[in-house]
């Protein structure tokens, strides 16, 4: 079986407070992009074997998404091959979507006929970004992630560009603690989501993140002029980054601007966003 792990963007990210968890509350508006991983799973006895970069297996989430979802069944097994495209440490959620494509694959080929629900309580218990992933296209995602509301998706073209180095999340959240920040217009972003402009949507995106991770890492913020001087209506980094990417409204004008920016970056993608049932 072969499944896509699409990548996400967050189009809207806003930081509410902190938890007694140790995680934070949010409000997130994500959406499924083109970009993605190939997911490859065939059932085998017993064992659990994920082929992925030779990343050890406490620290991958696909395996962790395929011994949740066995539990104490004992005599399944599966072998999963991971293809990565998604950059890792960008803030488009690669490994989170590769989890949750094993959910959905393993769910089917051990015919344990779980709902999308229940997959997503699993999920969960895996990590914040992975319930989101396991029906894609656009939504809102709250409390530190999981409460997850679906939107009707939004057709836009990006443009999107990760510097060499990544981010550490902890290490922006720690810095955002012990800062003021202003709060994104949750509710002007979803009611301009509705018309369907890329130029009124992009008008309300924003990533409280953005600051914190400019401290770190000043390349994020040269990203982004970057992609508004070639072109772009708004650009924003996704995620805790270090990925940015460029909302365009004319096609011709991102391609020039892909030729460009591809010079001077190690990753530069151009794709659409993509609505719901990606493997369908």
């Amino acid at each position: 079986m072969f499944l896509r792990a699409n990548a996400k963007i967050n189009l809207f990210l806003d930081v509410i407070g902190t938890r007694d968890d140790g995680y934070h509350d949010i409000v997130t508006v994500m959406h499924t992009i083109g970009l993605h991983d190939t997911v490859y799973i065939k059932p085998i006895f017993k064992k659990i074997n994920v082929d992925m970069l030779d990343m050890p297996k406490e620290l991958n989430l696909a395996y962790k998404a395929a011994c949740a979802l066995r539990g104490k069944r004992d005599n399944l097994g599966a072998y999963i091959k991971i293809r990565k495209r998604i950059p890792i440490g960008s803030g488009m959620g690669g490994g989170s979507s590769d989890a949750a494509q094993v959910l959905i694959g393993l769910n089917k080929l051990w015919r344990l006929n779980k709902t999308d629900e229940e997959l997503m309580e699993i999920a969960a218990s895996i990590g914040s970004d992975v319930p989101f992933f396991i029906k894609g296209g656009m939504a809102l995602a709250e409390g530190r992630g999981e409460r997850i509301t679906p939107l009707d998706p939004i057709d836009l073209d990006v443009l999107i560009v990760k510097p060499k180095e990544s981010i550490s999340t902890r290490k922006i959240y720690s810095i955002l603690d012990n800062v003021s920040y202003s709060h994104g217009d949750i509710d002007g972003f979803l009611e301009n989501c509705h018309t369907g402009d890329p130029v009124k949507i992009a008008r309300y995106m924003d990533n409280v993140l953005e600051a914190a991770a400019h401290s770190i890492l000043p390349s994020i913020e040269k990203i982004k002029r970057d992609l508004e001087e070639n072109g772009a209506v708004k650009a924003m980094m996704t995620g805790g980054g270090s990925a940015v990417f460029g909302v365009f409204t004319d096609r011709t004008v991102l391609m020039n601007a892909y030729k460009k920016l591809k010079l001077n970056y190690p990753f530069v993608y151009y794709t659409k966003t993509v609505g719901w049932d990606m493997n369908g």
